[in-house]
């Protein structure tokens, strides 16, 4: 796709395409099809147990193992790292978080045996939100 401009896809029921891709959004819509590539194979793997996307723009991966978990996290840049501990006989678990409207809101969810401490992956200013 060097230098080309990719046109958007119509959805269907919502409208007419929103018009060819700038280069600038390239990059990282290819990158954030990398990553759902990367998410489907964990599911094949059963190492995803289920994710979730929702009309305003929230995706939620729940995630069998903290290597996995991590490397999601690292990969979208998720700057939040929340512990939630163990109550009313229901497991602990943490959730990674990060991104806000307009862009869509990811969470990594998992409820494993983590090593601790559980790392977050902050993006340095002025880079995009995916790696």
């Amino acid at each position: 796709m060097s230098g080309a401009q990719v046109q958007a896809a119509e959805v269907q029921g919502v409208g007419p395409s929103p018009g060819p891709l700038t280069a600038d959004e390239v990059g990282p819509l290819r990158d954030l099809l990398t990553i759902a590539a990367d998410v489907v194979e964990m599911l094949d793997d059963d190492r995803v147990e289920f994710v979730s996307v929702s009309a305003s723009g929230q995706v939620t991966v729940h995630v069998s193992g903290q290597g996995d978990a991590e490397h999601l996290a690292w990969r979208l840049g998720l700057g939040t790292v929340t512990e939630y501990a163990p109550r009313d006989g229901r497991r602990g678990f943490t959730v990674w978080s990060g991104g806000d409207w307009p862009a869509p809101r990811f969470e990594v969810f998992c409820n494993g045996n983590l090593v601790r401490p559980v790392r977050a992956f902050p993006r340095p200013s002025g880079l995009g939100r995916v790696a």
